[in-house]
């Protein structure tokens, strides 16, 4: 029987963050790769898109040629969009906040400044 105590909460938490470190690891090297394959992708098209601009003229393809599926393209480009819109939202309304936190607390009764 395992007494609980602060020695106990203390080895479990150390297996925990262990755990949680080693799954981060995994996550960011997974991420490395797939970077890596999209590099490797990104080159090829980019060399296919040069080929093809050397070809002649009547050989060469149409650009929307090149794009695989046009939905998906409009979709990507709404998402980015939409997430570039909320970003700028954020930082504008943490803007807002911290201006209103500046002239609410005087900076002398505040133990740090509180302006951004």
């Amino acid at each position: 029987m395992i007494i609980p105590g602060p020695l106990n909460c203390s080895i479990e938490d150390a297996k925990q963050k262990a755990e949680h470190d080693r799954m981060i690891k995994l996550a960011e090297e997974k991420k490395q790769t797939v970077r890596r394959q999209i590099a490797s992708l990104r080159r090829t098209f980019t060399k296919l898109r040069q080929k093809d601009s050397n070809l002649p003229q009547e050989l060469r393809l149409n650009p929307r040629e090149f794009v695989m599926d046009p939905h998906m393209e409009e979709q990507l480009r709404l998402e980015t969009e939409d997430k570039v819109v909320r970003s700028l939202s954020f930082s504008q309304e943490l803007k807002n906040v911290s201006v209103c936190v500046c002239a609410c607390v005087p900076l002398a009764h505040a133990p740090v400044a509180m302006c951004l």
